[in-house]
Formats: C-alpha cells, sequence, structure tokens
C-alpha cells in the first residue's frame, strides 16, 4: 500500500496535470471540460440532488437536462440559468415502471428495494434514451452522465448506434461490484463492449467501475487518448487508494 505521503503527490500530480488537459474531474465523474461552452447541450441522468448539473450549469453557462427518476428528489431540485428538469425514470423503452425510494438520495433504482429502501414506491414514467432525445429536441449531445443504479444496462444495450452517435462523450457509472442493485461483471462487459463496438473509445478512471468515460473515437485526440489511457493505467495498477 502506498505512503500517505506518496499518495498526495499523485494525486496533485493528476490534479495538476487534468487541468493542463482541460479534463473535470467532479464528484466521482470524469470528462473532457474543455469541449463545454455555452453553446453546449448536457444530460445529467440519475442527477439526485442535481450538484453536477449545477455545476456544469454554473461553469460553462450552457443548457443543462437533469432527469430524475425519484419523484420526491426532482421536485425538489432547484434549477439554474440554463437547466432544466424531468421526472424520468430511463429504460429501455418507454412506459410505466416502479421506483424503489431510498432514504439515501442517490440509491433509489428501478431494479429491485435495497436495505435502505424507505419502503416508499412510486409509479414512474420510464424513457428510452432515444425517446429522451426526441423530446429534448437536440441533435448532438456534448456529455452525457449517466448514473442510473443500474438500469444502465438496459437503457444503453437498448441505443441504436446510430442514437448513441450523437453524443460526444457518455460519463457512466456501473453498478456491478455492489450488492444492490443486482447488475452482474458480464451484463457491464457486454454493455461497455456494445458501446466499443458503436464507435466509442473507453476510459475506466474510477473504482469499482464507477467512473467511465467513453469518447466518440472521430473526435478522440491522440492527446487525449494517451492522457486518459495512462491515467486509467495507473489507477487500475495502483488501486482505489491512489
Amino acid at each position: 500500500m502506498l505512503k500517505r505521503p506518496i499518495k498526495t503527490v499523485i494525486r496533485k500530480f493528476f490534479a495538476i496535470s487534468d487541468r493542463l488537459m482541460g479534463i473535470i474531474d467532479h464528484g466521482r465523474h470524469t470528462f473532457i471540460g474543455s469541449w463545454l461552452n455555452d453553446e453546449s447541450v448536457v444530460i445529467d441522468l440519475g442527477c439526485s440532488e442535481a450538484r453536477i448539473s449545477h455545476f456544469i450549469a454554473d461553469t460553462f453557462s450552457c443548457r443543462v437536462i437533469a432527469v430524475e427518476a425519484s419523484p420526491v428528489l426532482c421536485e425538489s431540485i432547484s434549477l439554474a440559468d440554463g437547466m432544466s428538469k424531468l421526472n424520468y425514470a430511463m429504460a429501455d423503452k418507454d412506459g410505466e415502471t416502479v421506483f424503489y425510494h431510498s432514504d439515501l438520495p442517490a440509491t433509489g433504482n428501478i431494479i429491485t428495494a435495497k436495505p435502505d429502501s424507505s419502503g416508499r414506491e412510486f409509479v414512474v414514467p420510464s424513457r428510452s434514451l432515444e425517446s429522451l432525445l426526441d423530446e429534448i429536441n437536440v441533435a448532438e449531445i456534448d456529455l452525457i452522465k449517466v448514473d442510473i443504479e443500474g438500469s444502465e444496462v438496459d437503457m444503453l444495450c437498448a441505443t441504436e448506434r446510430s442514437v448513441l452517435n450523437r453524443f460526444k462523450q457518455l460519463n457512466v457509472e456501473f453498478h456491478d461490484r455492489i450488492r444492490y442493485p443486482s447488475t452482474t461483471p458480464e451484463e457491464t462487459a457486454r454493455t461497455i463492449a456494445w458501446l466499443r463496438n458503436s464507435g466509442f473509445v473507453g476510459f475506466d478512471l474510477g473504482w469499482n467501475g464507477w467512473n467511465w468515460l467513453f469518447i466518440r473515437k472521430d473526435l478522440l485526440t491522440s492527446k487525449h487518448a494517451s492522457y486518459l489511457w495512462f491515467r486509467s493505467l495507473f489507477r487500475n495498477t495502483l488501486g482505489a487508494n491512489y
């Protein structure tokens, strides 16, 4: 295990390097911030308390669509300039689904009740990714953050390549290494393979699969590819405590 002074030096090195490369790491979600500006469109799926939505809206003065399945959380979200919010559960198809509310804001989901579930259940509208894009009527999305507590597998694998290629970069949190909800490593691997086959390059930048960044291959520069590969390799060689 690395000693604390070494860990501190390494963290500072990556913090400085990220700034130089235009990389933003906010709340365990990493993306290329230098690609965003006041004309960008960002989607935050599973926005919870909308902290990342607010950060992006405030930093870049751009349009941010915050999507949250929990009716309780969605109602409580305040909107910054350029922000809008939608109370949808993201899934493989449109319809309605049961949302299992949790006492922890970020852990409610549509797959199964967890030990920390409050016992409250809500029937909420569900939307596919393609349907959501049709509703907001935007041709190309600069960034989408996906943190939907296990539903990322069904939603992404059901999305056609032509739809996925409307995104420049995707930040995805996978959930196969936690007990609830019960997605599997095989499902995560299938989802990663589908994104790669759809024209994206993926980088595992976190621990437990919680911080994957996928960038459209035709937009990825050699500079960013090399740095993100090095960052991913370093993280996965030294583990979560680097």
